[in-house]
């Protein structure tokens, strides 16, 4: 059924969403899980991008900064103009004249930090011009479908701020290395030259964060910090990963990146702690190093 219905949409030159396919189609399965399995099942046999296929999936992410595109409607989006942050578009491979005078991406794990960083004026303070992005959590494809045109297509370098946990790290892995449960796509959309910026668990102690700040890790935690230390490609090139891996353990907390501005001076999440790791970056980057 799913296979007659990407036909159609091919043949037509039109397109529809996973949950268009279910809820038009009910009666036929019975969860939208079972169409998201199916689909992804189809993708990985023909080995054809699932926007080629005329799927597409409902985007939830979103962009600010020094961004311009046209869409294929004819119209142009300038991202400055959005105050609470543009909706990246479904259609990302497909946006024309994708312009940028930014000096860096910055990657935002959650939307609660994104809007604080845009309450703190981080589009208007001392940082360079920038495009900043958040896939609300695990993100879309959609969204890495933009992070990764704005670091090959416009030269952008990518920086990635996630909250100190081990899913935290997992999201930030996701946009340098890819999705595992997407590994059998035929897109990639890794970007391996993107940088983890924080929150780091080295910087725990440098910031004094107290442990009644922080929560304990749960057995979850724990078995999936130890997935990540155990994975071959991250001890092969990380080793700057697996002893930011090892403090976490140590530690036995997490902490989230809202902290940061809890018992400091307003702005300092956007004003010092972003400035200073943009700064570190920089650094980093002019002697050819990398975070992992």
């Amino acid at each position: 059924f799913v296979l007659q219905t990407m036909r159609k949409l091919i043949r037509s030159g039109t397109r529809t969403t996973k949950r268009d396919i279910f809820y038009d189609n009910f009666t036929v399965f019975g969860s939208q899980s079972e169409v998201d399995s199916v689909v992804a099942g189809i993708v990985g046999m023909v080995q054809v991008p699932r926007l080629l296929l005329g799927v597409m999936a409902t985007s939830k992410g979103l962009v600010v900064g020094h961004l311009t595109y046209l869409t294929t409607e004819g119209v142009t989006v300038d991202c400055r103009l959005a105050a609470g942050g543009d909706s990246i578009p479904q259609d990302v491979t497909e946006l024309l004249e994708l312009r940028s005078e930014a000096s860096f991406v910055l990657v935002v794990e959650k939307d609660a930090v994104f809007q604080r960083l845009l309450e703190e004026g981080v589009m208007t303070g001392s940082l360079p011009p920038c495009v900043m992005v958040t896939g609300k959590g695990v993100p879309d494809l959609a969204t890495r479908q933009l992070v990764h045109r704005l670091a090959t297509q416009c030269g952008l370098p990518v920086l990635l701020l996630t909250d100190c946990d081990p899913y935290g790290i997992e999201i930030a892995l996701c946009y340098k290395f890819g999705s595992l449960a997407m590994a059998w796509a035929p897109e990639r959309l890794a970007v391996p030259s993107s940088l983890w910026i924080g929150l780091l668990p080295s910087d725990i102690g440098k910031l004094c964060i107290p442990d009644t700040r922080m929560l304990a890790m749960s057995g979850d935690d724990f078995k999936k910090l130890q997935d990540l230390h155990c994975r071959q490609h991250i001890r092969d090139s990380c080793p700057a990963l697996l002893a930011e891996l090892e403090v976490l353990w140590q530690l036995g907390r997490k902490a989230e990146i809202q902290q940061l501005s809890e018992d400091r001076e307003p702005g300092y999440l956007a004003h010092s702690y972003i400035a200073s790791k943009v700064a570190w970056a920089g650094q980093r980057a002019a002697r050819g190093l990398h975070m992992f």
